[in-house]
């Protein structure tokens, strides 16, 4: 997800499969509720005005989310959207452009490797060659609806 369709539900709201929530507190009902219906995506960090207000996504944090799912009957599939990205090959699928335009954009110049600069963004992780996460894929991608499930 990018800002501009961060954007767009914030301006639609919630809905039939979105739910917004402050905390991670009644994430199982959320969750078993989308699960018993067609799917939809819970966005945690954002209160019931659409204002984001912020979570601190941490290993603690995300375990307990996985714990909430797995405790269903029958277990809850989920994923955040910091996954890694699978089918995606770098440098082979990365845009030779988008993170120098992207890095241009916030006003930052750098010698550092683009490799290293892909790390402290946290889009990618340490491995040979990287592996990217899903908002590295979308954001520095040459075709990012390739690697990208449409729901």
């Amino acid at each position: 997800m990018d800002r501009e369709d961060l954007n767009f539900i914030l301006q639609e709201g919630e809905g039939h499969k979105i739910e917004f929530k402050e905390r991670s507190s009644t994430l199982d009902r959320e969750m078993v509720a989308f699960a018993n219906a067609q799917g939809g995506r819970i966005l945690l960090g954002i209160n019931d005005d659409n204002q984001i207000v912020g979570v601190s996504v941490t290993n603690r944090l995300k375990s307990s989310i996985r714990d909430i799912a797995r405790n269903c009957d029958p277990p809850i599939e989920i994923r955040f959207d910091e996954q890694i990205n699978r089918r995606f090959r770098y440098p082979t699928d990365k845009s030779p452009d988008r993170l120098q335009a992207y890095l241009e954009r916030i006003g930052v110049r750098t010698d550092t490797a683009p490799e290293k600069v892909l790390l402290n963004l946290d889009v990618a992780e340490r491995d040979a060659p990287l592996l990217f996460k899903n908002a590295g894929v979308m954001f520095f991608a040459r075709e990012p609806a390739r690697f990208i499930p449409h729901n």
